[in-house]
């Protein structure tokens, strides 16, 4: 029998498995970990569904209102959404952030805010949320925040091969005084670690320009093209310039 159990643990141990790790849950932006904004290009929209592209990468990002919301989006630029029909005071009561096209982030950020609700004064959210993140192996993780917290940071544990798809805000519990639970605005979403999963476990990253990288591609353009402009203008008055015929 004891043969037997140990033959066991033995198969157990030396099968394979996917590395799980838990997502971290931070109750701020912790800033400084590569964050990229999402972008939207299309103008005014208003829909259920609207898309972003996180910046300079071409990773779509669909944002979804679970209780049938029609979500508003001003303008093109960096994201804020809020809902119909009066956009930043009327209370938005869920979102689903969802990676297209089989892609994932390393990390997310988020900002619920909610200046002009109902719950007005200090708060940022009526009564509180509850946070969904989702991962490459359909594993979910939750975590509550209260009223007065607007920043959530959610990070994969560095070195494994777990990368987040899918993020969702949901109602946990409406405001005890107003009965009522929601926030105005989802601000400025950003996202870390980009990448398209190959396979379940396997995620390739996309190729992301840093700001500065992209500053100096441009200066080296500019000045490629002013250099050229000038070579060709001083090629131009040799070629036409002027000489005086002599009269012996």
């Amino acid at each position: 029998m004891r043969s037997t159990l140990l033959a066991a643990c033995a198969v157990i141990a030396l099968t394979p498995f996917a590395a799980r790790a838990d997502i971290i849950f931070t109750p701020k932006d912790t800033g400084g970990i590569g964050e990229i904004n999402i972008l939207f290009d299309q103008g005014p929209i208003n829909a259920i569904t609207i898309t972003g592209e996180v910046d300079h990468s071409g990773a779509l990002v669909d944002f979804t209102s679970l209780t049938g919301q029609i979500l508003h989006q001003e303008a093109a630029g960096q994201a804020d959404i809020e809902v119909l029909p009066n956009p930043g005071n009327t209370l938005m009561t869920s979102m689903d952030m969802h990676a297209v096209a089989n892609t994932a982030w390393g990390d997310v950020i988020i900002d619920l805010d909610a200046a002009g609700n109902p719950c007005g004064g200090g708060t940022n959210t009526c009564g509180t949320a509850l946070i969904t993140a989702t991962d490459n192996f359909n594993h979910t993780f939750q975590d509550v925040i209260s009223n007065g917290t607007n920043f959530v940071t959610m990070q994969t544990v560095a070195g494994t091969n777990e990368f987040i798809t899918d993020v969702q805000v949901t109602e946990f519990a409406p405001d005890p005084t107003t009965g009522t639970f929601g926030w105005t605005s989802f601000k400025q979403p950003r996202v870390s670690g980009v990448c398209e999963l190959v396979t379940p476990t396997s995620c390739t990253p996309l190729a992301v320009p840093e700001p500065s990288a992209l500053l100096a591609f441009l200066a080296a353009g500019l000045g490629t093209g002013f250099w050229w402009g000038v070579s060709r203008w001083l090629r131009g008055r040799q070629r036409f310039h002027w000489r005086p015929n002599l009269v012996g």
